[in-house]
């Protein structure tokens, strides 16, 4: 199965936490680095991670969270559909 490059955030981060819930994890590995977008009200607040365990879509950080991310599907529906505001979490160490 093919690397996913970036997910979506499973459930709220929570500053403080060493942990992340994501939605698909195929192909990331213990070491890869990987940033966790803003969903505050400042772009400041991505945050660059390093993986040190996985388990099944549970990632392990290297470090703790400085700032909270949202991770829950908001279910605001318009004319372009549904908005989806979790964080999402990128893949940084990938091959292209």
């Amino acid at each position: 199965m093919p690397t996913v490059s970036k997910t979506k955030l499973q459930a709220f981060a929570e500053v403080g936490a060493t942990t992340i819930d994501v939605v698909h994890s195929t192909g990331w590995a213990v070491g890869s680095d990987i940033v966790i977008t803003s969903t505050g009200s400042s772009y400041y607040e991505q945050e660059y991670k390093k993986i040190t365990g996985i388990s099944g879509n549970t990632i392990t950080l290297n470090s703790a969270l400085d700032y909270d991310h949202y991770g829950d599907t908001s279910r605001i529906t318009g004319i372009n559909g549904d908005l989806d505001m979790r964080a999402t979490v990128a893949l940084m160490t990938r091959n292209i």
